[in-house]
């Protein structure tokens, strides 16, 4: 269901709601939606009953708007037409060219002339002079026509509820079809600088020859008589009334004119001032009684307000209205006991009044008892039977309250029994609108087509409402192309959110809503990236260095090895061509034919060797000419830096004096949340924006992640080349950036003032220089070495600029994430306002994590906005984190115990998670011993996830009497007194459904009690002598769904009827339980009904296992509605047994042994509570359980009858509990016929809760 449609006020809490869809508590559940019912088809289409209508007048309401930035949703007031209201009462500016708008479309049928009126408060003096209590508008038809209204322009008629008038504006000329009228706020009212004006509705009257026709049917709240002029007079300023009182003290009327002024103004305490005085003139006037009754809640006292209801409806028990407007009240304010006292008491004076009772119901369901809201809503639906008058009234109260999904089942059940009714198709088209079941109308429509014959005004009709209802989609569809022509226009952007909202189309809304945040915080990081321009540009550079340094010794050891090589080649060349040379002259000189083409070859190779000696020194050389440019140009960067850093210094002194006193931080993690969201719904903005961050916080890697996607769009973002670009020169990735610089020169080259010079300094990094031709000038060997000499050098620089590099970009991020905070900070105060209305939003969405974040955000700028506060705190109770809630509700308290009843809502919050204690006494006596327990335990919640129990028990057990196992004569009379304490302590761990509980503690037993032998003197006493502890532990875990619960645990334990005979046998236990109930069923009777299956086994030390298995059916009935009582039918079922050893001594056991125990029967319990007073009740539970029983099997089977009867009597106070219980059983056997068994016991106790209460 949906309750999102209803604010926390009546008529002036216009700034401040709650969405009463969150009102279900931790740990209820939430109503599941109301089933479909099926909807038979008609055998042969049948003749329509149409609509009732009047094409003389046309009436819209308020609330009906297409789109408004008046509020977030319409106020609720039962003096207003259709329940609802539009206000706006707001001091800020909107950006740009925004105004205060409400949008509306409407059908005209006959071209004419139409008298235009509306109600609300009248508007602003054109006359500045004068005082104006409501600003004045402009109204725009169909974007042709405008035309301001002032106070002067308008005729104001009566007033029909506090603050709201008849108002005639003008008369205006429509040609029949389709139009659209936007009513503009484009001024602030001069009383105190604040945009301020309530519109209730609007209308048209047709006009024939200049006369006004005459309304046939007109709407229940209407003009009585619009020609009246008797008040239409400006407003008097304060000072002309007060002037009126003291010339004419003893006129009423001046004092309540007054006060209606001043509440008009906001000023509520002066309001109640002259009403009060008005009072003393007439008391018990209900007029009286009802101004100041409203301005009691209107000034934030609830609890007084309500009761001045009481008082008023004590006089005029048969408003109806007013006992609703009351209920409601206390409902919205967390005064759910007063708001059901006030729809009980109207009750009583109109029983089958449906409003009251169908908000009794939706009093219940917020309360979370959804069995008794349901119960209600049966019982109005026996009211309503099958009339069609009676059930549309009803679906109309459900929609009016925010529950379309109730009115959903009444209108398909009303169109079975009517099919013929037209207008049935129509109310049940819109609420699946309200209800955001978009994808049902069309069923609806072709549904309407099977049915009806098509004829004239069948046709006529059904084109005009599918007409009217396609012009909200038009107006959506409008905006949506404007914002395709402009889509960085951001107020055009936020307007079309709230059509959204404002129209059901909640997701899109939140997501139109994240797009704007995601816009406003790229243009923030944008920039911030501006002014970072001189840090970027020497950061790209130095990454782009580092990776060159990098790559640095690998190049200086190829080089010299490579020269190294190429020497010892030429060397070795000339070697062998002088040896040549040799031999070849010495043999010429002998005479000998000489061969000199190998002395050629070799010549040639020489000439080869030293081309490449002269290339390799020349690259060399220019590799060292070029490392020491690089490092020329870092040193002078270097100096670049470090003024920019004392300028950054200044910078950051004053950022840390502007932001003294503010507690403020980033939420990183929230910021990258919220954009991976909007990155995942395909809005690749938000790709750019999280990959720039990243970039910020030199994380290039996830960043490029990010930017990939982007490239991949059949448009790519203009800035999403560079971005990618610069991110794949911090990665060194050479071959994709120059790739990708290939594909985007002119993007890349636009997406900063240095990407150009940038492109050219990575060309000269990676420079590989081709056809090189160079000469050998001298002695290539001392070339060689001095290069040598020269690489070494380089490669110690290297590795010294490459750290130095890498501590000044590790500086450079600092500045760079320092800056981009410094920009968030900005950007919080320019978008908190929007991140309150998406919260909001989330709000009503029961997005409660989400909401949490933005709340945070907002008072993170804003720490007094106790609106976003409260509901702050709210969504944290809602989310579960009641702690959390707490502390703010106490925050708020401190700064204004006033503000929205946060008393109450703390009270009742601390009330569910208070410590609490719980102390009892019981007597237990059976035919062989006497028992004594005392128990104690205090339970403490420490958070929504953890708390503790620590519980201590004292046992006195005094066994007089045993008997032997042949017979039922009592053997040795001599008594056995045992004395244990126990104590335990424990700690559940709350996550969402389940719960798990650790346990543990010990046993101290002493048998000391009836040891005649022991002496007080005996010296040898010891207290670890005489008492024995004993250990246990264990733990529990419970899950609890709708409609099934489990339970299960395991224990190490002791069995303390071993303690006795000093057996002291230990056992291991696993036990589970598994609960249905029908309750979503809604079926009667069924929807009563629980089952419980369950069983445990006990494995003994001594060998030997105990196990049971049990069953349970139990039916609750309501007797009795006031005073409450029920009466709990049930059946069960439970087999108990085990393995057994016997003894080698043939001692008997220990302890109780089952022999295939059977017990099965009947239990009845009747159930009744007596209220004493407002806070004081008396509760009593009568209990019967009769059982047939069973033991063991074959001839020594014994059948028998086992009886137990009880009663509990508690008196309840607030948060304290006593009571006392006696409880009594028997069982007798069938052979031979005997009472077998009896027990008594008795048991007194007291429990309290103890919270920690605000005064309210």
């Amino acid at each position: 269901m949906n309750l999102k449609k209803i604010p926390l006020s009546i008529i002036f809490f216009a700034t401040f709601f709650i969405p009463l869809s969150a009102q279900v508590q931790d740990g209820q559940s939430v109503p599941e939606p109301e089933k479909e019912v099926a909807i038979a088809e008609v055998s042969e289409k049948i003749q329509p009953v149409l609509p009732g209508r009047d094409t003389k007048l046309i009436f819209v309401e308020g609330e009906d708007a297409v789109s408004t930035n008046f509020n977030r949703e319409p106020i609720l007031n039962y003096s207003c037409s259709g329940y609802r209201t539009l206000q706006l009462n707001q001091s800020i500016d909107l950006h740009g060219q925004a105004t205060y708008n409400s949008d509306y479309v409407f059908y005209v049928e006959e071209d004419g002339v139409y008298e235009l009126w509306y109600g609300g408060t009248p508007p602003g003096n054109r006359d500045e002079t004068i005082t104006s209590y409501a600003s004045p508008f402009r109204f725009v038809i169909d974007s042709l026509y405008s035309e301001d209204i002032y106070r002067e322009d308008v005729n104001v008629v009566e007033e029909y509820a506090p603050s709201y008038y008849w108002n005639y504006v003008s008369d205006v000329t429509l040609a029949a079809g389709e139009h659209r009228i936007k009513f503009e706020v484009l001024l602030k009212r001069s009383l105190d600088n604040r945009y301020y004006f309530y519109l209730d509705n609007f209308f048209l009257v047709r006009k024939i020859n200049g006369t006004r026709v005459a309304v046939d049917n007109p709407p229940e709240i209407f003009p009585e008589d619009m020609d009246i002029r008797s008040i239409d007079l400006p407003f008097k300023s304060f000072e002309d009334y007060e002037v009126l009182i003291r010339d004419n003290p003893e006129i009423v009327g001046n004092y309540v004119e007054l006060a209606k002024t001043y509440s008009l103004a906001g000023d509520y305490i002066n309001a109640l001032k002259y009403l009060r005085r008005a009072a003393l003139l007439s008391p018990d006037e209900p007029e009286i009684m009802l101004q100041m009754a409203k301005n009691l809640i209107w000034r934030g006292a609830v609890v007084e307000g309500l009761r001045m209801y009481s008082d008023l409806l004590a006089i005029v028990p048969e408003r109806v209205d007013l006992w609703a407007e009351a209920g409601k009240i206390a409902a919205w304010t967390g005064l759910y006991d007063d708001s059901i006292g006030f729809f009980e008491s109207g009750l009583e004076n109109s029983p089958d009044n449906l409003n009251l009772l169908a908000n009794l119901g939706i009093t219940h369901l917020w309360l979370g008892e959804l069995n008794t809201a349901e119960k209600i809503f049966n019982q109005v639906q026996k009211i309503t039977g099958d009339d069609l008058d009676k059930n549309r009234a009803l679906a109309e109260i459900f929609r009016v309250n925010g529950y379309a999904d109730k009115a959903v089942p009444l209108y398909r059940k009303l169109i079975n029994l009517y099919p013929e009714e037209l207008e049935l198709y129509f109310d049940l088209e819109e609420t699946y609108k309200e209800n955001d079941q978009r994808d049902k109308v069309q069923e609806v429509r072709d549904l309407t087509e099977k049915t009806f014959i098509p004829n004239q005004d069948y046709v006529k009709v059904t084109e005009t409402f599918y007409e009217s209802q396609s012009m909200k989609e038009k107006v959506i569809s409008d905006y949506e192309e404007q914002l395709k022509g402009d889509p960085e226009n951001l107020n055009l952007r936020r307007m079309l959110a709230e059509i959204y909202f404002w129209n059901g189309y909640r997701k899109k809304a939140i997501d139109e809503f994240r797009n704007i945040l995601t816009s406003y915080t790229y243009d923030n990081v944008l920039e911030t990236e501006k002014k970072m321009t001189s840090f970027l540009e020497i950061l790209d550079r130095s990454y782009a260095l580092t990776h060159f340094l990098e790559t640095v010794p690998a190049s200086v050891s190829e080089s010299r090895k490579n020269m190294t090589e190429l020497l010892k080649q030429y060397d070795k060349n000339i070697s062998d061509l002088e040896a040549l040379k040799k031999k070849n002259d010495a043999a010429e000189a002998k005479g000998e034919t000489v061969d000199r083409s190998g002395e050629e070859s070799l010549a040639q190779q020489r000439f080869d060797l030293e081309e490449k000696l002269a290339v390799q020194i020349y690259l060399g050389e220019s590799f060292t000419g070029k490392f020491n440019s690089l490092m020329e140009l870092f040193n002078e960067e270097n100096r670049t830096l470090e003024g920019l850093l004392e300028d950054e210094k200044t910078s950051a002194e004053a950022y840390e004096l502007l932001m003294e006193g503010i507690d403020w931080k980033w939420n990183r993690g929230d910021m990258i949340t919220e954009l991976n969201a909007v990155k995942k719904d395909g809005v690749v903005l938000a790709n750019l924006t999280l990959g720039k961050i990243l970039m910020f916080e030199g994380k290039p890697v996830e960043a490029e992640a990010n930017f990939k996607p982007i490239m991949e769009g059949e448009s790519v973002l203009d800035a999403a080349p560079f971005a990618l670009y610069e991110a794949q020169v911090w990665l060194g990735d050479e071959e994709e950036r120059k790739s990708l610089y290939e594909s985007y020169p002119g993007k890349i080259e636009e997406g900063s003032e240095y990407a150009y010079y940038l492109n050219d300094y990575l060309d000269v990094l990676y420079l590989e220089e081709e056809d090189v031709f160079s000469y050998l000038t001298g002695d290539p060997a001392e070339s060689i070495a001095s290069l040598t000499a020269a690489y070494g050098e380089i490669t110690s620089q290297a590795s010294v600029l490459n750290r130095d590099l890498r501590e000044n970009i590790a500086i450079i991020h600092k500045v760079l994430q320092d800056n981009m905070k410094r920009g968030f900070y900005n950007l919080a105060s320019q978008t908190y306002l929007l991140r309150n209305e998406l919260g909001d939003f989330y709000y009503n969405e029961k997005m409660y994590s989400e909401g949490i974040a933005q709340y945070e955000q907002v008072l993170a700028i804003d720490p007094w906005n106790l609106s976003a506060k409260f509901k702050l705190a709210q969504v944290y109770h809602y989310n579960g984190n009641w702690s959390k809630a707490l502390k703010i509700y106490s925050e708020i308290y401190d700064d204004d115990p006033q503000f929205n009843n946060v008393a109450s809502f703390y009270n009742e919050l601390t009330r569910e998670f208070a410590d609490s204690y719980h102390f009892s006494a019981s007597s237990f006596s059976d035919p062989t011993r006497i028992k004594s327990d005392l128990h104690a335990d205090y339970n403490i919640n420490f958070t929504p996830l953890f708390g503790t129990t620590l519980a201590y028990d004292v046992n006195l057990d005094r066994i007089y009497r045993t008997y032997s196992a042949e017979g039922t004569e009592p053997d040795d009379p001599k008594s056995s007194t045992l004395l244990f304490n126990k104590v335990s302590l424990s700690f559940p761990v709350k996550l969402g459904p389940v719960k798990i509980t650790p346990v543990g503690g010990l046993y101290l037993k002493t048998d000391l009690f009836g040891d005649e032998d022991l002496s007080a003197a005996d010296p040898g006493f010891g207290l670890f002598e005489y008492i024995d502890p004993y250990f246990y532990g264990g733990a529990d875990a419970a899950v609890n769904l709708d409609f099934l619960s489990f339970s299960g645990g395991y224990r190490f334990d002791w069995l303390t009827e071993s303690f006795h005979p000093s057996a002291d046998i230990f056992f291991h236990q696993v036990k589970g339980n598994l609960g249905i109930n029908f309750v979503k069923t809604k079926i009667p009777f069924i929807e009563d009904l629980t089952l419980n299956f369950g069983g445990e086994g006990k494995f003994l030390s001594d060998d030997n296992i105990l196990w049971n298995a049990f069953a349970s059916a139990t039916e609750k009935i309501q007797l009795v509605r006031e005073p409450a009582m029920y009466l709990n039918a049930g059946l069960d079922f439970s087999l108990e047994s085990g393995k057994f050893n016997e003894y080698s001594d043939n001692s008997t056991l220990p302890y109780w042994a089952p022999d295939m125990s059977l017990m099965t029967g009947l239990n009845l319990e009747y159930e009744a509570k007596f209220p004493l007073s407002e806070n004081r009740s008396l509760e009593e539970k009568v209990r019967l359980n009769v059982d047939y029983t069973s033991s063991g099997t074959g001839a020594e089977q014994i059948r028998g009858m086992a009886f137990e009867v009880g009663n509990r009597l508690s008196y309840n106070k607030s948060d304290f509990t006593a009571f006392f219980n006696v409880t009594g059983t028997f069982s007798v056997q069938f052979e031979p016929a005997d009472i077998t068994y009896w027990s008594l016991i008795f048991e007194l106790g007291v429990s309290a809760l103890l919270p920690e209460l605000l005064m309210p």
